[in-house]
């Protein structure tokens, strides 16, 4: 065995279960829940390789696990002159061994042991007795229940959501899963036939849309609540444009657009009354960011970076730009801050363009936006 612990040891789980069409309305759940809690699931049908031997996959995947769950449910043959199925006792007896020999890492795995009906194991594996084993009925909800229930306990310091919203969820990806594949062109009978791996990849992309948290204490969706911009420094020496580029903001949002990075808008608001009514009345009072991020740092040394691009054009003869011909502003605003409690707040730069009448000038500053 290693004698240091794969990368992801701490939140991997390997899965001991049967694969036959009978359990895949378990397996669905079971794989939904672990990733809802943040873990990732290891499984032998996760990949297909027919030059690699399937007992030394499942001790990789054994062996790079901290936590296990092993389900015993299908042990006993159904038809006449059919054998007991051995492979998920075998399975469980080589984690069971890497743990109790173990001098490493391996000895804090842990493991939860499944079966259909209660004390069912007994008749087949008497070994077990005294062992805390949860009974799932074959019902679907009681493996989320189970499962979610088992790894929250692991979960130190950190709250997740109940059973029943678990299940809510599981539910709703189901639906928009089903949707998503028949608009692909899959028919009905071949909507769930795909590698573990591929819908685990379904899972993934709709957690990420739908129900993976922005930062610690947000949800998928971050509400703006107020907030500001003040520009510090310029290059320019005119103060006056300096501050009328400086606003507070009025609300908006932060989520993730179809590819999973963060984008939100904002509504701002001028401290000069003039420009706060023109930019209102051309409807440039909303600005719009983007990032290459999934998630909102909250680390100082760590900062999100978001991009925002603006053009505004100021009519001439009017009270915003007096001059004989109009003033075109392309702007590039480089925005880098981190979650702190509600505030995520940071520093920006931002390089305006223009052929008149100042030319070309850059602004600095800080901001803060406050968020729920």
């Amino acid at each position: 065995m290693a004698t240091s612990p794969n990368t992801n040891f701490e939140t991997n789980v390997f899965i001991n279960c049967p694969f036959d069409d009978d359990y895949t309305p378990l397996l669905q759940p079971l794989l939904f829940t672990i990733l809802y809690l943040g873990f990732s699931p290891r499984i032998a049908a996760e990949r297909s390789d027919s030059g690699e031997q399937r007992i030394d996959k499942i001790c990789e995947l054994i062996e790079s696990s901290k936590f296990s769950i092993h389900d015993l449910s299908r042990l006993q043959s159904k038809k006449k002159k059919e054998f007991y199925r051995l492979n998920m006792p075998f399975e469980l007896g080589i984690d069971y061994g890497c743990r109790k020999f173990a001098t490493n890492h391996h000895k804090n795995k842990k493991f939860l042991v499944l079966e259909k009906g209660r004390y069912d194991y007994a008749k087949a594996l008497s070994d077990l007795s005294g062992v805390d084993i949860k009974s799932h009925q074959d019902e679907p909800i009681r493996i989320t229940r189970i499962v979610r229930n088992w790894l929250a306990g692991f979960m130190t310091g950190k709250s997740t959501d109940a059973p029943a919203v678990v299940w809510e969820k599981f539910n709703l990806f189901m639906q928009s899963f089903a949707e998503d594949r028949m608009e692909q062109g899959f028919s009905k009978d071949d909507i769930y036939e795909m590698p573990t791996s591929e819908f685990t990849g379904y899972i993934k992309d709709w957690l990420l849309k739908n129900n993976n948290p922005l930062a610690p204490g947000l949800g998928s969706t971050a509400i703006i609540t107020g907030g500001e911009y003040n520009n510090t420094s310029s290059n320019t020496s005119d103060e006056a444009v300096i501050k009328d580029l400086s606003f507070t903001i009025k609300s908006g949002e932060i989520t993730r657009d179809e590819n999973g990075k963060l984008v939100g808008h904002i509504l701002i608001r001028s401290p000069s009354v003039a420009a706060r009514k023109f930019i209102e009345n051309i409807g440039k009072d909303r600005q719009d960011f983007v990032s290459e991020e999934s998630y909102i740092s909250t680390d100082s040394s760590n900062p999100t970076t978001f991009t925002s691009f603006w053009d505004i054009n100021y009519p001439r003869r009017t009270p915003m730009n007096p001059n004989e011909q109009d003033i075109e502003f392309r702007t590039k605003t480089v925005s880098k801050g981190y979650l702190q409690d509600s505030t995520f707040k940071g520093t920006f730069d931002a390089i305006w363009e223009t052929d008149f009448p100042y030319g070309s000038f850059q602004t600095s500053g800080v901001f803060e936006i406050y968020l729920i």
